[in-house]
């Protein structure tokens, strides 16, 4: 696929080409436990010469554990090459991985939490960025086409960058709408 980003204020050109595959399996290993992973390959050809071209490792993986009937646990990792505005460099691998709960208290409440933990390593600069994730989420039904959410979300980021760490509290309360 080809890419084209605008330039920086450095005057770089992400543009690039990049190609790719991947392999994986998706199946049920038990009534309660269903997996899928993928693996693979993805390559970056630049256009700018201050960027190197590369091949990356990628993968995506999903464990779902249906604990109870009520009650469902997902486990998820993934490796990928993300695009990246960040001036000086050319991308990013991005790693990642967490673990979701989601309860249904009642026919009409549903109820999350999640864990996740993210690695951005950034490609041509020296800089690695962590960030960690807690969140909780509350969902109540109205109907079959409506139901009203409320979501926190704490968000922290370690950079090995000055002044670049940061955390913030994210609050959402919305109306969600089913087709």
């Amino acid at each position: 696929k080809a890419i084209e980003l605008r330039r920086d204020s450095t005057g770089a050109d992400r543009d690039a080409r990049a190609a790719g595959a991947t392999v994986g399996i998706d199946t049920e290993l038990t009534s309660l436990v269903h997996f899928n992973f993928d693996i693979g390959f993805i390559a970056n050809s630049f256009e700018d010469p201050r960027f190197e071209d590369d091949v990356d490792l990628i993968f995506a993986g999903e464990v779902i554990w249906y604990a109870t009937g009520f009650t469902t646990v997902k486990a998820r990792a993934a490796r990928r090459d993300v695009s990246t505005s960040l001036e000086g460099a050319s991308s990013k691998t991005q790693t990642n991985a967490g673990v979701e709960v989601q309860h249904e208290l009642r026919r009409n409440v549903l109820l999350g939490a999640e864990l996740n933990f993210i690695n951005d390593d950034f490609r041509d600069i020296d800089r690695v960025d962590n960030r960690g994730i807690a969140g909780v989420s509350a969902e109540y039904l109205i109907n079959n086409y409506a139901s009203l959410v409320a979501n926190y979300r704490y968000e922290q980021r370690w950079s090995d960058q000055e002044n670049q760490d940061f955390n913030r509290n994210i609050v959402t309360l919305g109306l969600r709408g089913r087709f």
